[in-house]
């Protein structure tokens, strides 16, 4: 038979070598964990370091960008703003060519009847009173024959 003290030192021993296969797994399990802990962290760390390269990339792409664009705008208003200029330029020398004193000066008149543009032969009758606007002076007769267009036409031929 097994004395108190025996089986005392056999479930020791026991303990024993159950202990150490337990005790090396969890300092294994521990090893692994720290492992898988250091790797994540890399992981982690090369992602974060990959995330901001992509925001240092992007920013760049998008300040290029803007540039650009401010550029284009920039040339474009100018584009704009000659157009504009030519064609202001283009419309004063139409407004100056057709101004009526710069016409009366090349010897053109300017004829009213009753205060009104005379554009027709039709517009008056013997009697009429007209006004001739000339570059230094005017003006005012008696209309006492009138001839229509048609009437000089075949005068001419």
């Amino acid at each position: 038979a097994i004395t108190p003290s025996e089986l005392a030192d056999f479930l020791i021993q026991k303990f024993h070598n159950f202990a150490i296969p337990v005790d090396r797994a969890a300092e294994r399990i521990q090893q692994l964990i720290l492992t898988r802990f250091k790797e994540e962290h890399n992981i982690l760390s090369q992602l974060a370091t990959h995330i901001q390269w992509i925001g240092k990339r992007e920013t760049q792409t998008s300040r290029a960008a803007i540039q650009q664009f401010q550029h284009d705008l920039n040339a474009l208003l100018k584009l704009r703003f000659y157009e504009h200029k030519t064609a202001l330029a283009h419309t004063e020398r139409i407004i100056q060519l057709s101004d009526p004193i710069r016409l009366l000066k090349q010897g053109f008149s300017i004829t009213k009847v009753n205060g009104k543009l005379l554009q027709s032969v039709t517009q008056v009758s013997p009697g009429d009173v007209i006004q001739t606007i000339l570059e230094y002076g005017e003006l005012i007769s008696t209309v006492t024959d009138k001839s229509p267009k048609e009437d000089l036409d075949e005068n001419n031929t």
